[in-house]
Formats: structure tokens, C-alpha cells, sequence
């Protein structure tokens, strides 16, 4: 018995200390914050830098995560939404690699059941970080061929196999999924274009072809896709990239660190979801909508998840409206105070569950409820607790106020139709029957005569009783515009209006041809004067009624331009550049600049005055010109239609 004793203790220990380093890497994840992730090989070995996007220049600021073993060539890098680690591929011992913040790297071995007569260039870790699939090369067609997917739940740590599916043949140079569409792009250095990979077949005829040529890919959370590459030739990476996906063409982002391969990936997921009670104050035996947002952004749809939610006593659903998951098994559900969904399916982007429960005679106060998601990796949260979309707090329980009857007053419910004839007066709870003193049973009171009237609304808990004076109509809404009937072609004002009624209000302006607005949906617009036109105003109310109105302006033609007599092209900033100025604006239809022996130096079609980089730069061929005089002929067309010819001569200064 001591023998066996002392050998189990002994196989334990053996056990720990196989597994150590996986126990002690879990202290030192990496958070999933919208950083980049980039791996650059070199002669040195690998460098694994952490990229992140300064918003206010658009950049990517570097960071270097020290490797614990930087001779490694790192292939196939990838996040893991399941532990939060990096996994890679050791392109030459082809070792399956975890790595975790402080860039140490534990070894797991080459993975079962992979062909190590193949090479592997791309690879990432799918949405739901379960496994890192990697693309095998045939080293002797330089084609990809096969997609393995390494099981990361190990060990033991497995690769199973499925074909890659492609029109052409094709070299993917890494994965990256979009967040919101769950769609997987490489880039084929072979055709060099974005591809779109899915279930193993490759979409190659989407995007044009590209002088560029990228190495890395990762998307941030907002679904933007960034690249790592070259701009002109399959060679050492250098230069990062915004890849705009809808058209495949990218733009430059500035230098970084050069490798002979580089490989990148990121964490751009994100899950959230949101409850709604409505409405929030409610009297005793009254209806209730209870709504549940989902936003997955994980880039890929998810089952086998348990959600919960349960009401206060006295709160019973009466109906399933909308249900998303409607996969799922329910339990509780109608006639209960318990909502739960097993085996919940959850699909990309938004998902809606939407309830309907009574509530019973309860005393006044507030009521709460909160949902939870559960089964999800701890990213997400274990459990995710749903959040009030009605606050502005974070993680609060949704709830609603059980109020008094005679909290609930007519007058807050009156309203008048827009031309102040009719009034409307809507009962403020929900009733078996309704009855006012002017013999109506509707829910709203429709009158156009003034006087008392009075309400009485029976419910299955009480009978609410109140009175409501009709007087004085509010006078329709009428607004006028505060212009100048007339201006001078190249005027700026601005444009105010008048309006009878109550406010807010929302504007809406416009213009004719030849007038220029600052804002469109502003109180008090700026106008620039072109040519006559028309300006037109729309004011809405917050009842929905709306107001038009229009001026007509006048603009009389100005047609004045200034072209100077003499210019010094010397680098100075001041006066390099010989060009056309006019408050008016216009356009130059033609510009011939002459020497005094009548050839031709400079020559300009179709451009705008106003603008020192279209004028004339003292310059012949790209040769300066002597310092001297020159004759210029000029044809300028106005905003206004109107064509004038300008001849005169200009000096050239050194």
C-alpha cells in the first residue's frame, strides 16, 4: 500500500510538472482591446510587435513584445477568443506555439496528423478560438492545396484536414475574418488580389488585381481591414496598409519593421446584449414589452448557449412577439415569470427577443429584472449580464415603476392637429373600456369645441377618473425667411427665419443652382452668393406639423478678377505662383503665357481661379525661366455664365 501510494504521488508530480508552464502562461493573456498583433521574420530570427491605430492620425504605433525564443521562424499567427492567447506554427519544426503577453512561448508539440511534407505561410485562429487553421503549400508547385485545423482544446492537439477549393491555383498569404459578417479574406500573392476564403473554397474573381503585395492582415472592431506588405513587388515587408474591402484597393499607412515574412492577426470581436422594459411606468394590471438586443460581433454565429431571465412575482408573460434564437429549446415562457432558452442559437450581427407579460395588481414601487448569457468564452463574460438600454449606466437591470392612478393627468396627453381646429386627448393607461362625458368610448378624445370634459377608464384593477379644460387653440405654425432681397455675386451672409408656435423646432434648407449653403439642417445657415437663385425652408415641430417657405435673392454680377502684374518664383512662400484671383469664383476655360518673341511657355485648360497650384511657376520644361516680361491671354467663364477675355502683361522677378 505505501509502494502505490509513493507511485501515484510520483506520476503526480510528473503530471504538474508536463503542465506547469500551460498553468503559469494563463497569468499572462492578452486582452483583446482592438490591438495588432505582428509577426516579421528575419536572417535575426522573429520580431512580434503590438500594433495600435492612433485615431487622430491614422497611424499604427508599434510596440515590441520580446520573444522568449526569437529563432524560431513564427508562421500562421492567430488570437484565441477561447483563452486569450496568440497560437502559431514553427515553419520549420512545425511545432504548434502558445504564446502569451510577455512574448514567452511554450511548445505543444507537432500537432497529430499533420503533413509535414507540406510548408504552411497562412494561417489564423476562427472566430470561435477553438482551433487554428492553417493552409498547407506544396513546396514543389509553390500552390496551396489543403486547409488543416488544429484542435487547440488539447492535448492532445489534432489536425483534421478539408480540400481548399479554388477556380485557379493560388498562395494565401494569411487569414483574417471580418467581426459583423463573419466573411474570411486572404490576400493570393500568386494573383495578387484580396480574396475572400469560406468553408475552404476561394473566391478569386471579387477584386481587381493590385500592384501591392501583403504578408499580413487583421481587421480592427469596427470591420476596417489593415494589412502589413510591400507596395510594388513580392519582397521584404515594410509598409502597412488601410484595405478598403469593398474594392480591394489600399492605402499607405507609413514604414515599419522589415522582414523577409511576416504574418499578423488581431481580436476585433466583440458580444454584447441590451434589455428594455416599456413602458417604464405602468398602473396595476397593465401591459408590459420586454425586449432583448443581442449584438454579436464575433464574427461567427454561436449554439449551444443557455439564456436566462425571470421576473418579480406577479409579472407573467402573455406572449413570445419575435424570438431570433427560435432554434432554441424554452423553458417557462408564457403563462410563467421564467423566460429561459437552452441550446440558444445566436447569429451574426443584431438578434431581437421581444415579450409581452402583464402585470399584475401590484402595490407602487420599482421593479427590476436582469437576463444572462451563459456559456460563452470569458472574454465575453461568465455570464454576460444584459444592460439597461434606457440608462446611461453600465450593467444595470432594466426596471419599471408600478405607479398610483392619480400620477396619471390628461392634460400631459392633449395635443391639437396643425391647424389648430381639432384637439386629441389620449386616455394615459390601458383600459377595458373607456368613457367620456361627451358620450365617446375611444381611448382618444377627438373635439373641436372648447369646454370640460371627463374621463372614466375601467381596468381589471381599478377605475381611473379625471378631468381635462379645453381653451385657447395654439395658432398654426408659420415661418418666414429673414434674407436680403439682393447681393452681390461673391457675398456671404447669414440666413435666419422667423416661426409662430412652439418650439424646438428641425429645419430643413435648400437652394437653387448658384447659391451655397454652409449647413442644411441648421437654425441659421451661412449663404454664399453665386449666381440669382432661390432659397427654401422646411420647419417641422415636435408634433409633426411643418411650415414652408422660400425667398428669392438677386445676385448681381460682379465679374472682377485680380491678375498681378509681377511675380518672384524663388522659394520664399510669397508670390512663387502667378495665378488668377476673383471674389466671384469661376473657371478658366483658357491661359496662354508667351514670351516676348511669341512662343508659348505655359498653358492651362479648365481650371479653377482662386488656386496658386494651378497657375504659372516661372518655370519652361521644368527649366526657370529668365527673369523678364511676358504677355498672358486669359479666358475666364463666370459663375453667372458670362465669358470675358483679359490680355496684359506680368514680370518675372529673380
Amino acid at each position: 500500500m505505501k509502494t502505490n501510494i509513493h507511485t501515484l504521488a510520483a506520476r503526480l508530480l510528473a503530471i504538474i510538472i508536463l503542465y506547469l508552464p500551460r498553468l503559469v502562461g494563463g497569468q499572462n493573456t492578452l486582452p483583446c482591446d482592438g490591438s495588432f498583433y505582428l509577426v516579421n521574420f528575419t536572417s535575426g530570427g522573429s520580431q512580434l510587435e503590438r500594433l495600435i491605430p492612433d485615431a487622430s492620425t491614422g497611424k499604427l504605433i508599434a510596440t515590441t513584445i520580446p520573444l522568449s525564443e526569437p529563432r524560431r521562424k513564427i508562421t500562421c499567427l492567430g488570437y484565441s477568443v477561447s483563452d486569450q492567447y496568440l497560437y502559431a506554427l514553427d515553419f520549420d519544426t512545425y511545432d504548434l506555439l502558445r504564446i502569451d503577453s510577455k512574448g514567452q512561448i511554450q511548445v505543444l508539440g507537432v500537432p497529430a496528423n499533420l503533413d509535414t511534407k507540406l510548408k504552411y505561410h497562412a494561417g489564423h485562429v476562427p472566430p470561435l478560438g477553438r482551433s487554428l487553421s492553417i493552409i498547407g503549400r506544396d513546396p514543389a508547385t509553390q500552390f496551396d492545396k489543403i486547409i488543416y485545423n488544429i484542435n487547440l482544446q488539447g492535448p492532445p492537439y489534432f489536425a483534421s484536414s478539408q480540400a481548399l477549393i479554388s477556380a485557379l491555383p493560388v498562395r494565401l498569404n494569411d487569414l483574417a475574418t471580418h467581426p459583423s459578417l463573419g466573411v474570411t479574406y486572404s490576400f493570393d500573392a500568386k494573383g495578387k488580389r484580396l480574396v475572400d476564403v469560406g468553408g475552404g473554397l476561394v473566391s478569386t474573381f471579387n477584386y481587381p488585381v493590385t500592384s501591392e503585395y501583403l504578408s499580413a492582415l487583421y481587421f480592427d472592431k469596427a470591420g476596417n481591414l489593415y494589412a502589413y506588405g510591400n507596395p510594388i513587388a513580392e519582397d521584404d515587408a515594410q509598409t502597412h496598409f488601410y484595405v478598403d474591402r469593398r474594392t480591394g484597393k489600399m492605402r499607405s499607412l507609413g514604414k515599419g519593421y522589415q522582414g523577409r515574412e511576416s504574418d499578423g492577426c488581431s481580436c476585433p470581436y466583440s458580444l454584447d446584449f441590451g434589455m428594455k422594459i416599456t413602458p417604464t411606468q405602468v398602473l396595476p394590471c397593465s401591459e408590459i414589452t420586454i425586449e432583448y438586443t443581442f449584438f454579436n460581433a464575433t464574427g461567427a454565429n454561436w449554439q449551444d448557449l443557455v439564456f436566462r431571465d425571470s421576473f418579480p412575482a406577479g409579472v407573467t408573460i402573455k406572449a413570445i412577439e419575435k424570438n431570433s434564437a427560435n432554434l432554441s429549446t424554452i423553458i417557462g415562457g408564457v403563462g410563467s415569470s421564467v423566460f429561459r432558452l437552452i441550446n440558444m442559437n445566436l447569429i451574426l450581427e443584431n438578434n431581437t427577443i421581444r415579450l409581452k407579460a402583464w402585470v399584475d395588481d401590484l402595490p407602487p414601487g420599482k421593479y427590476s429584472a436582469q437576463a444572462a448569457l451563459q456559456f460563452l468564452p470569458a472574454l465575453y463574460g461568465a455570464p454576460l449580464v444584459s444592460d439597461n438600454l434606457l440608462s446611461i449606466q453600465a450593467r444595470d437591470s432594466a426596471f419599471f415603476n408600478v405607479i398610483e392612478p392619480k400620477s396619471l393627468k390628461l392634460s400631459s396627453n392633449l395635443r391639437f392637429s396643425c391647424n389648430g381646429d381639432t384637439a386629441y386627448v389620449e386616455a394615459p393607461l390601458e383600459a377595458l373600456n373607456y368613457q367620456w362625458s361627451d358620450g365617446s368610448t375611444g381611448k382618444t378624445l377627438v373635439t373641436t369645441r372648447n369646454g370640460r370634459y371627463s374621463l372614466l377608464a375601467k381596468t381589471p384593477c381599478l377605475d381611473y377618473v379625471d378631468t381635462i379644460d379645453i381653451g385657447e387653440r395654439p395658432a398654426p405654425l408659420k415661418a418666414a425667411i429673414q434674407s436680403p432681397d439682393r447681393l452681390q455675386s461673391g457675398d456671404q451672409i447669414m440666413l435666419a427665419y422667423n416661426a409662430t408656435g412652439k418650439g424646438p423646432f428641425v429645419e430643413s434648407w435648400s437652394t437653387s443652382a448658384g447659391l451655397e449653403l454652409s449647413c442644411k439642417d441648421c437654425a441659421s445657415p451661412g449663404l454664399s452668393a453665386l449666381s440669382s437663385g432661390t432659397v427654401y425652408l422646411q420647419v417641422r415641430n415636435a408634433q409633426g406639423c411643418t411650415a414652408l417657405d422660400s425667398a428669392y435673392i438677386e445676385v448681381i454680377p460682379v465679374r472682377k478678377v485680380y491678375i498681378p502684374n509681377a511675380f518672384s518664383p524663388n522659394g520664399d512662400q510669397l508670390n512663387d505662383q502667378f495665378y488668377v484671383q476673383g471674389r466671384d469664383g469661376g473657371q478658366i476655360v483658357k491661359w496662354h503665357i508667351k514670351d516676348r518673341w511669341g512662343n508659348l511657355i505655359f498653358e492651362k485648360k479648365d481650371s479653377p481661379i482662386n488656386d496658386p497650384s494651378q497657375g504659372w511657376d516661372g518655370t519652361f520644361r521644368g527649366q526657370r525661366c529668365a527673369a523678364g516680361t511676358f504677355l498672358y491671354e486669359i479666358e475666364i467663364e463666370f459663375p453667372d455664365g458670362a465669358r470675358k477675355q483679359f490680355k496684359g502683361e506680368v514680370k518675372l522677378l529673380r
